[in-house]
């Protein structure tokens, strides 16, 4: 067991029992632990992608609504080898208020941080219906609702989920806006002892700190928000994923972009500059994100031309080994409340569903 920050023992107790289920094919279906409900589940026409809205009770009575992502092929990602994608949410909403996002636009508004039983139980309730016996590879990120920077509990989750290795979880990745720089400091000094790879993906989106700035509010200048960035990378030994979604404003945002070639020339220069914390060179990762469109919200992908012609600049500066990403039941039907499952959409139909529950 690793020296990790470790659960309560009655919560690990109810994680125990509860994932044991997954290496035992005839078991019994297990309750869910921890006052956690399930509202709905959702297939994507090709039923390789699911959405599960789940409903939280914490112990002080305070309850959150919260989604998870779960992906079959492989999470939209370009020549990626077969494995299960898990995007797990770490608050019942957001307090951060990205432009391009639906969760700080949807009225339910910001509810609370999840539980770290919550976050655990998402992990394994997604490969229990999707990945029982766990043969493929679970690939899990915390990339749903909230900031993970944010959420202390993360930190024990993840220790638990590390000590776990019947559930053949290969890496966790993390998103961050990066304005949390002591939380980003903690998670790699906690993570860096363990055996599973844990990497931060960086919510970089725009080069530009006056475009960035504009559509991911927030205090820290990006130079010291790198000098973090950066410091987890160290830390932990594993590069950082700098994740760019290339989209163009409309209505009050109209005239925007971060595809432009000035975009991608300033991209290519900070992800090959030296480290901001020791000066030596570091390895950082790109993924390139096709921007997925939310009724409502102010902005819609880059054209495939404008992407192309990035992608042209950045090879000229070195740059050509670069995920790119589209994710997956992008399509958002607001009347039918169907769709939404890619990053920055999963929150967008819940606040329909629960109306079409309670009535």
């Amino acid at each position: 067991m690793s020296t990790c920050e470790q659960l309560d023992t009655v919560v690990t107790r109810r994680l125990d029992e509860y994932a044991s289920a997954v290496t035992t094919p005839d078991a019994p279906e297990v309750a869910l632990p921890g006052g956690i409900e399930i509202i709905n589940t959702e297939f994507t026409p090709d039923t390789l992608g699911m959405k599960v809205v789940f409903t939280g009770t914490r112990n002080d009575g305070k309850v959150a609504t919260f989604e998870t992502g779960s992906f079959l092929d492989n999470g939209g990602v370009e020549n990626a080898s077969d494995r299960h994608d898990i995007c797990v949410s770490t608050a019942g909403g957001c307090t951060k208020a990205c432009r391009f996002c639906s969760v700080p636009y949807s009225e339910l508004g910001f509810e609370r941080l999840l539980t770290a039983e919550e976050l655990v139980v998402q992990t394994i309730y997604t490969i229990l219906e999707r990945n029982r016996g766990a043969s493929m590879p679970n690939a899990l990120g915390f990339m749903g609702n909230g900031e993970p920077s944010d959420n202390a509990a993360v930190i024990p989750a993840v220790c638990y989920l590390a000590d776990k290795p019947e559930l053949n979880i290969e890496r966790v990745t993390f998103s961050t806006i990066g304005e949390n720089i002591a939380g980003i400091g903690k998670m790699a000094r906690s993570f860096a002892q363990l055996d599973m790879r844990t990497i931060m993906q960086f919510s970089l989106h725009a080069a530009d700190e006056t475009k960035r700035r504009s559509i991911i509010p927030g205090r820290k200048p990006l130079d010291k928000i790198l000098k973090a960035i950066d410091g987890y990378g160290e830390v932990t030994g594993e590069p950082v994923k700098f994740n760019v979604a290339l989209m163009d404003g409309t209505y009050d945002f109209k005239g925007f972009t971060n595809a432009s070639p000035e975009d991608a020339r300033m991209l290519a220069q900070i992800l090959t500059a030296p480290s901001a914390v020791s000066g030596n060179p570091i390895r950082r990762l790109l993924k390139l994100s096709a921007y997925n469109s939310v009724p409502g919200i102010p902005f819609e992908p880059a054209s495939s031309v404008a992407v192309e012609a990035f992608v042209a600049i950045l090879a000229e500066h070195g740059i050509t080994d670069i995920q790119r990403f589209r994710g997956s039941g992008i399509e958002i039907n607001e009347q039918k409340t169907i769709g939404g499952f890619a990053c920055g959409q999963l929150r967008a139909t819940t606040p329909n569903t629960l109306a079409k529950v309670h009535q």
